[in-house]
């Protein structure tokens, strides 16, 4: 994946952002988290509901959540959510531990 990702990437539930160092051909990256106290090593994390994501319609050319949407309540809402960040042709990775309907309450 990290040849493919190029122009701004935006990591949804970024935690200590330990992916960030990885991605050397980004021009942006952004990370949100729905608690930014917890992360204090990580001043720039952008926090957000869990649900919205505060950045304009078309604002990335890739979105990554890892270990994320196992811990969404509405995993529909915050995937328009991604949709609507995206530019044209962006791409959108996700991944999740396994297949359960609940993991932990965010």
């Amino acid at each position: 994946m990290q040849p493919l990702v190029r122009g701004e990437l935006l990591d949804v539930g970024c935690g200590t952002q330990p992916y960030r160092s990885l991605f050397k051909n980004v021009t942006s990256y952004k990370g949100i988290d729905v608690s930014t106290s917890a992360h204090p090593l990580c001043p720039n994390t952008v926090l957000y509901d869990g649900e919205s994501i505060p950045f304009p319609s078309n604002s990335f050319d890739w979105v990554m959540a890892t270990e994320v949407f196992e811990h969404v309540r509405r995993p529909n809402v915050l995937l328009s959510s991604v949709y609507s960040v995206l530019r044209p042709g962006g791409g959108f990775f996700l991944s999740v531990p396994f297949l359960a309907g609940v993991h932990e309450p965010p």
